[in-house]
C-alpha cells in the first residue's frame, strides 16, 4: 500500500434529497470526477430508500477517498489486491480520518 497523504477526506455526497441537482465537485482536489460520477448515479437510484442510501453512500464514500487519497487509483483500475487494501485499511484507518462525532455533511449559508 502506497504512503497515506496528508489530506483529510471531505464530505462528497449530499442527501438523498439533494443529490440529484448537486454537480459542482470542483473542491475534491485529486479526485477522479468520472468515479464520482458513477458514483453519484449509483446513489441516486437508492434515493427512494434513505436508509440503503446512506449506507451506501458513506461506503462509496470511503471508497473513492481512499481511491484517490491513499492508493492514487481510478475505481476503473482496481483489482483484488488493491480492495484487500482497502479493507485492511478500513479496519485500521489513520487516526487523521476518525471522527469523534457525526458532523452534518454540508450546511446551507446565506451568500
Amino acid at each position: 500500500m502506497t504512503k497515506l497523504k496528508q489530506l483529510q477526506p471531505l464530505p462528497i455526497f449530499d442527501s438523498s434529497e439533494y443529490i440529484e441537482h448537486q454537480n459542482d465537485f470542483s473542491y475534491l482536489i485529486n479526485y477522479n470526477i468520472e468515479d464520482i460520477q458513477k458514483a453519484k448515479m449509483f446513489l441516486n437510484s437508492y434515493k427512494g430508500s434513505i436508509g440503503t442510501y446512506n449506507s451506501y453512500r458513506s461506503e462509496i464514500e470511503h471508497l473513492i477517498h481512499w481511491c484517490a487519497l491513499v492508493s492514487n487509483k481510478t475505481l476503473k483500475k482496481l483489482r483484488r489486491e488493491d480492495i484487500e487494501d482497502f479493507v485492511r485499511f478500513c479496519q485500521k484507518p489513520p487516526k487523521s480520518w476518525i471522527g469523534v462525532h457525526k458532523p452534518p455533511k454540508f450546511i446551507m449559508q446565506d451568500k
